[in-house]
């Protein structure tokens, strides 16, 4: 994108993210953000293959949502996997003053508005230890119809807001909230996003289902940070959880 672009412009100003590349339609914005040299955002308005967790695929529509790769190079960390709780935080935060109403996190990938899937997160990490993410972030923007099979799981922030919303706002939104949480992250700085993981997430004190890859785990769910949860005195790392909601 031209450095005259407004939007770029004001990222770069703001926060790490120093370029950014538009594109109509691609693949994956996750390959595009792969080549990328330095951090910066892809957004395309359509995506032929776009990712989402466990390889299912994520459906956007073309011109309504946001569909978005953000790079972060160089942010190194002890604990790596602390970016998959942080990150999910970051973007609720950003998407709240859009919805007009409190986003929650489902862990691992999903943000929810009134109880239906607003956004979705996939994030993947190169270098060993890992020092570049890739930060896939798809949000359902303006759209106002899903097919028959989404229709009462999927929701969209206009139809939680009840107004228009304007697609840059909440990609300039998205990479200063994230922007702000891998400064964070770096400076060790966990303890606001661990109160906001704790409110989004919204588990502590309820029975819950854990499921891993050889197990599902059900009991109450007594307290968790970034790291880790206990559930039914047992400590059980957040990185090697599948799925985590009420049973």
């Amino acid at each position: 994108m031209s450095p005259t672009d407004p939007l770029e412009n004001r990222l770069r100003e703001a926060t790490r993210f120093g370029q950014l590349v538009r594109v109509p339609v691609c693949e994956s914005t996750q390959d595009l953000a792969f080549e990328l040299s330095g951090s910066g955002i892809v957004w395309a308005d359509e995506q032929q293959a776009g990712r989402g967790r466990l390889g299912r695929t994520w459906h956007g529509a073309p011109g309504l949502d946001l569909e978005v790769t953000l790079r972060i190079e160089g942010l190194r960390l002890d604990d790596a996997a602390l970016v998959a709780s942080a990150i999910p935080v970051a973007i609720a935060c950003a998407l709240d003053r859009h919805a007009d109403r409190d986003v929650r996190i489902k862990w691992p990938n999903d943000l929810l508005c009134t109880g239906r899937k607003l956004a979705g997160v996939l994030i993947d990490a190169t270098g060993n230890p890992p020092a570049t993410f890739l930060i896939g972030v798809g949000v359902n923007v303006n759209r106002t119809s899903f097919p028959a099979e989404l229709a009462e799981k999927a929701t969209s922030l206009s139809l939680c807001s009840g107004s228009p919303i304007d697609r840059e706002a909440v990609l300039f939104d998205v990479a200063s909230a994230i922007d702000r949480a891998a400064t964070a992250l770096a400076d060790g700085d966990l303890a606001r996003l661990e109160t906001e993981f704790r409110e989004r997430l919204g588990l502590v004190g309820r029975t819950v289902a854990m499921r891993d890859s050889q197990r599902t785990l059900t009991g109450t769910l007594s307290e968790h940070d970034l790291r880790h949860a206990v559930i039914e005195g047992e400590r059980v790392r957040l990185a090697t959880i599948r799925s985590l909601a009420r049973a």
